[in-house]
């Protein structure tokens, strides 16, 4: 059988904790735990078998997530094609979640990152954070604390996503789409 990998991108540290950026982390995170599963630390990321599949959480810098995923993919015998990659997206509403199997990387520096260092070979899910406000900077807003109402629709937004990506990492064949949050939620 061939190892399938969920990676969670997003940035090591309390400071960056409850931040858009970061989640993909917060996917991984709740993977895990469905799985009860614990995170074991590695040189360039923390691992967790969950079912049949990894999850793992690059300790790099989001910027670098590249390096990390490589780690743990040569770690682990697991070929691109057998990679989702979860994180956030500021050009996707704020509740959205889509997944898709390739693309680009959409302006995303993580995403850019393990593109040029393993190829584009692999699915993304993203995790909608935006809209970006106009003449806002895209690092700024990424890192910034949330509203207590953004970070409610953000959690449920990665509840979603989780559930997303489990679904996905246990049976991958024709799963891709888009969801929203329920408006119940959002308001």
């Amino acid at each position: 059988m061939r190892m399938r990998l969920l990676v969670g991108l997003g940035n090591p540290g309390v400071r960056y904790r409850n931040t858009r950026h970061n989640a993909g982390f917060d996917v991984a995170d709740i993977v895990a735990e469905r799985f009860d599963s614990e995170f074991r630390k590695h040189a360039k990321y923390l691992v967790a078998r969950a079912g049949s599949f990894l999850v793992a959480k690059p300790f790099t810098f989001m910027n670098l997530s590249g390096g990390a995923v490589a780690s743990v993919m040569a770690a682990h015998r697991v070929k691109p094609e057998n990679i989702l990659v979860v994180c956030d997206d500021f050009a996707l509403p704020l509740g959205k979640v889509r997944l898709r199997a390739g693309g680009s990387a959409g302006g995303h520096n993580g995403l850019k990152s393990v593109i040029e260092t393993i190829g584009a070979d692999f699915a993304r899910l993203r995790v909608g954070v935006g809209p970006m406000p106009s003449g806002k900077d895209a690092a700024d807003f990424v890192l910034e604390e949330l509203s207590r109402r953004d970070a409610d629709i953000k959690d449920s937004a990665v509840a979603l996503a989780a559930e997303v990506a489990a679904r996905f990492m246990e049976e991958p064949v024709g799963f891709a789409g888009t969801w929203t949050i329920p408006e119940s939620q959002e308001k």
